[in-house]
């Protein structure tokens, strides 16, 4: 089975680690599966490819300070950038024959770039089957179902896609009433669950704290860091003897996309916090999680379901530019006691360490009923459906 997976890529690394996780579950549990991962992320190299995974560059995206998309190295407009893009996905589309297309975050990708891609898939691979992933949450409700209806995605749904995977619990948020689809759209949706990574098999190193080796460590990491100086800056600008009273023992992860100026800037800083140690990335956030008392982070759909899959303490500030998406998250998630949110517009930089003194104190796991955590597994399961689906067909001409 040829699958290709077209991933969303223009701010983070959010939708490359989804999307590499759902190819990894897929190669390992069904024989004949082979993905093409096809994402215009600089930093899918920096990603080991599972085996029988390979992908496709594109050339990468970035949003302006008006959140408008361009080019992010190549110096050309938008129009162009966008063409180019769109010519790579149609001519792969047409050489790869993919057996299911699995596209994600917006159902003709990045400014209707794939349109030509499916509308092709539609007339040349009718067998081909057209799915439309997306994560739990979009945005708010008002400024989706506008964005949607602009951008022609309720028709694309309408007409080119043959399933939707929700990767969330409605029971937690339900897209189908927050964005009132119709009922055209409704019926190829199925909620698979949260697609969350299982814990690394590393062995995580935990060394000992010099001296008495009392306190907590706490993990404070922002995801890709596009967006991340804010929290960072907040957070390194509490009072320091606060932050000793706590006992903390703090490791803050930058992230990729971080603008290095500031993460040069926060890096000096950090040497004047107690006990603190800054990195632009880590080898393995499973191991940082796992060695981790409480975490510190932004609200984003990767980094929320992997500390709560392990059942750490979290205390979540959420982005609340461009979208909403985060704090809804975020907002929900502690409504049902899976973390403790800061709202980022009402919030100072010792108001954060009082946070997460009390997170770390007041933590009882186990006492919250956890959501549907088995995206993976259901994801896996459809596909192996449609697998034997074809293998069906085939043999009908054997």
């Amino acid at each position: 089975m040829r699958l290709m997976a077209v991933c969303h890529d223009s701010v983070g690394i959010g939708h490359l680690r989804r999307t590499l996780a759902i190819a990894e579950r897929a190669v390992q549990t069904i024989p004949s599966c082979r993905v093409l991962v096809v994402s215009g992320t600089l930093h899918a190299s920096y990603y080991s490819m599972p085996d029988k995974v390979d992908y496709v560059k594109l050339p990468s995206l970035r949003k302006g300070p008006d959140y408008r998309y361009c080019a992010k190295s190549l110096g050309v407009n938008l129009q162009d950038i966008i063409s180019i893009r769109s010519a790579i996905l149609t001519a792969t589309t047409a050489s790869y024959r993919p057996d299911v297309l699995l596209i994600d975050k917006s159902p003709l990708g990045v400014q209707g770039e794939a349109e030509t891609a499916l509308k092709l898939v539609r007339d040349r691979y009718p067998a081909t089957r057209v799915i439309f992933g997306m994560r739990d949450i979009e945005d708010a409700p008002e400024q989706t179902k506008h964005e949607w209806r602009k951008n022609g995605h309720l028709e694309a749904l309408k007409y080119l896609a043959d399933e939707i995977w929700v990767y969330g619990d409605p029971n937690v948020f339900d897209a189908a009433e927050a964005y009132d689809l119709p009922i055209e759209i409704t019926e190829k949706m199925h909620y698979v669950g949260y697609i969350a990574r299982a814990a690394c098999s590393h062995t995580a190193t935990i060394k000992p704290f010099d001296g008495n080796g009392t306190g907590k460590r706490l993990l404070v990491t922002v995801g890709g860091g596009t967006d991340g100086f804010r929290l960072l800056d907040q957070f390194l600008s509490a009072s320091p003897q606060f932050a000793r009273n706590l006992g903390l023992h703090t490791k803050i992860v930058g992230g990729p996309d971080l603008p290095r100026a500031q993460a040069e800037q926060l890096r000096q800083r950090t040497t004047q916090f107690p006990n603190a140690e800054f990195v632009d990335t880590a080898g393995c956030m499973g191991c940082e999680y796992q060695k981790a008392d409480a975490v510190l982070c932004m609200g984003g759909y990767n980094t929320m379901l992997e500390v709560l899959q392990l059942g750490k303490p979290m205390l979540v500030y959420p982005r609340v530019e461009p979208r909403l998406e985060q704090y809804i998250r975020a907002r929900r998630f502690a409504a049902r006691g899976y973390c403790e949110m800061l709202d980022p517009n009402c919030v100072n930089p010792d108001r954060i360490l009082e946070a997460v003194g009390h997170v770390i104190a007041n933590h009882r796991p186990g006492e919250v009923q956890m959501p549907n955590l088995n995206g993976l597994s259901n994801v896996a399961e459809r596909l192996g459906r449609l697998e034997a689906a074809i293998r069906d067909s085939v043999a009908v001409f054997v």
